[in-house]
This record gives C-alpha cells, sequence and structure tokens, in this order.
C-alpha cells in the first residue's frame, strides 16, 4: 500500500459519511495476489488477499462484516530486512481479533521492531467509534486520532513526501452528501484522485529516508499512482475506495490489474460490494 486518503467522522448521522477511504496498493506485478472478496466467518471480512509464498493471507486493507476496518502503508528505509515478518498479518489480525484499536496497536508496539517500517490505521465503528494509528519508526506511542482528514504514504506523518503534502492542498471530503448520484460522483472522483500520475522527483525526504529502489522506479513512486519502466515490474495495481454511511451502510470499490499482469496492456477488473455492517 503506498498511500491512503481517509475522513473519519464517527458521529456522522444519516444524510452523511462517517468514512471516506481511498487507497493504493503499489507492488511488483509479479507477486501473486487474489482481488477482493468476502473470507473467513465471524466476523468475515472483505479484502484482497496476499497470495506470496511465505506471506499467504495477509493483505493491505480490509474491512469486517462487524466494522473493524484497517490499512497500512509501508515507510520506505533504506535497507529492508529480506525475511522481516510479514507487515500483512498485522491487519489480518486486528480485522479477525476483538481487541480495541487501540489496544491493538500498544499490544503490536512490543514486538514493532521485528517488522519493516510501517505506517498502521486500525478503525472499529462499534460505539463508541475509533480510530488509532501506530508507526514503528518514531518509537512514538500509539494514539487516538481525533475525527478528521489524513493522508498517509510512505514517510512519518510529520515528514511528509511531497505527494502528500501537494495533495493534502487540493483535496477535500467535507462536503459529500449521501446519495445514489453522489455516491457515484464520489467514486468517480476519488479514482481519479488515485490515479493521478504527476511525480515529484528528487524529493529530499525521499532522499533522506533511503531507498534501495533503483532510480528509473524511484521518481515514478513519487506519484499517488505509480507507473515505472516496464523492466522495473512495478507500479500501482490496485485503488480501492471505501464508502460507510452514517446509518453503516457500507460501499466498497476495487479496481485491480488483472492477472497475470500484461505490461503491454494493462487491463483492469472493477468489484463492488454493498452491506450493512452489523454492530453489536
Amino acid at each position: 500500500m503506498c498511500i491512503v486518503f481517509l475522513k473519519f467522522d464517527p458521529h456522522m448521522k444519516s444524510g452523511g459519511y462517517k468514512i471516506i477511504m481511498a487507497a493504493n496498493r503499489d507492488e511488483f506485478f509479479n507477486r501473486p495476489a487474489k482481488p477482493a472478496h468476502f473470507w473467513g466467518r465471524n466476523p468475515s471480512v472483505l479484502s484482497g488477499v496476499d497470495m506470496k509464498p511465505g506471506k499467504e493471507g495477509g493483505t493491505w486493507l480490509g474491512i469486517t462484516e462487524n466494522g473493524r476496518l484497517s490499512a497500512i502503508t509501508n515507510i520506505l528505509q533504506s535497507s529492508p530486512v529480506h525475511n522481516a515478518k510479514g507487515r500483512g498479518y498485522l491487519i489480518t489480525d486486528f480485522l479477525r481479533g476483538d481487541q480495541t484499536p487501540l489496544a491493538y496497536l500498544e499490544s503490536l508496539a512490543e514486538e514493532g521492531h521485528t517488522f519493516n517500517a510501517f505506517n498502521l490505521l486500525t478503525m472499529d465503528l462499534s460505539e463508541p467509534a475509533c480510530l488509532a494509528y501506530y508507526d514503528n519508526v518514531s518509537h512514538d506511542s500509539p494514539k487516538i486520532l481525533a475525527p478528521g482528514q489524513y493522508v498517509v504514504s510512505n514517510s512519518l506523518p510529520q515528514t511528509p513526501h511531497f505527494k502528500r503534502r501537494s495533495t493534502e492542498r487540493r483535496y477535500s471530503m467535507n462536503s459529500y452528501r449521501t446519495g445514489k448520484k453522489v455516491t457515484k460522483y464520489l467514486i468517480k472522483g476519488l479514482l481519479e484522485l488515485l490515479n493521478n500520475n504527476v511525480q515529484f522527483p528528487h524529493d529530499p525526504q525521499v532522499a533522506l529516508q533511503g531507498t534501495p529502489l533503483p532510480e528509473m522506479v524511484r521518481d515514478g513512486f513519487s506519484a499517488i499512482c505509480v507507473r515505472t519502466p516496464k523492466e522495473a515490474n512495478f507500479g500501482t495495481r490496485t485503488n480501492t475506495v471505501i464508502l460507510v454511511d452514517g446509518e453503516n451502510h457500507v460501499t466498497f470499490v476495487e479496481k485491480t490489474l488483472k492477472s497475470p499482469v500484461d505490461l503491454e496492456r494493462f487491463e483492469w477488473e472493477v468489484n463492488k460490494f454493498e452491506f450493512n455492517v452489523r454492530l453489536a
């Protein structure tokens, strides 16, 4: 996962959205994965699933039928550990568990150093609805986030990349109301946002963090939608939009590259799911 746009308004009632989320997954095109689907029971989870050998069952973003939601982004680092624990399991463990968002992150913080760098968001729509955040780089404790708008990318919140800083000035999710036409318009606009391929090469924060990515990948990586030369075999391969309205109705749209990815002509498939959250 490369970037997450999030509006969190847990007190929203009928006529508006409690959650508006738009996110990109950037990954090597030959890494096997299943598109979004419902899996598991009690609770059932809706997410894509990583199928890389040794990392099967992890994910980058997901939501459950009982209102738990989580997303992760990698933080660039100069020397990631090749055999570190899979970060995708951090999502599935939270989604299938019953700890509060903050309690889960506090328990995770004890072993956070065993993973490569990440930003992790955890949410629960049960009363009282809660959004929590943790990274394993800053040495800060996990914390509750207030209602508002957030952009989480591949750096710490206090040291954002240019692509995040640029986008924060231009996007707003505050004024949207519910309704079929509005929802269709909102989804269209969020997908356009996720496919913005304006690059910000020579970002000093990227240089400061360091990355093993080759230069031809690094420049593409500086955009919201990552596009790199074919030989890099890497880029944005999934867009996801999640809307939860004031009555806890979920609209989940995933646009993902068909697998195996044809680098000569990208072919996309779009899957849409709708359901009502069942709160305890």
